[in-house]
């Protein structure tokens, strides 16, 4: 993995009243289809660890840490 990777993580990803639109553009749009694993990961991540709002307070170190990805940037 190039040490300068970077993934761009969608603001509905970030804060969502609800995940369930998000999910079924990313299956039903083929956006899925062209996500790393890498970027997979953080979406499910965010996923597991967003409160009934959709927030997750996370910081960016710590999600990169927990998930075990030293050379992901998020952005």
């Amino acid at each position: 993995m190039d040490s300068g990777r970077q993934i761009r993580i969608l603001a509905a990803m970030r804060h969502a009243a609800s995940y369930g639109i998000v999910d079924r553009k990313l299956l039903f749009d083929k956006y899925l289809h062209r996500l790393s694993l890498e970027a997979m990961a953080v979406y499910l991540f965010l996923v597991l660890a967003a409160d009934r709002d959709g927030r997750s307070f996370y910081s960016d170190a710590s999600i990169i840490g927990i998930l075990r990805l030293p050379d992901l940037k998020l952005i």
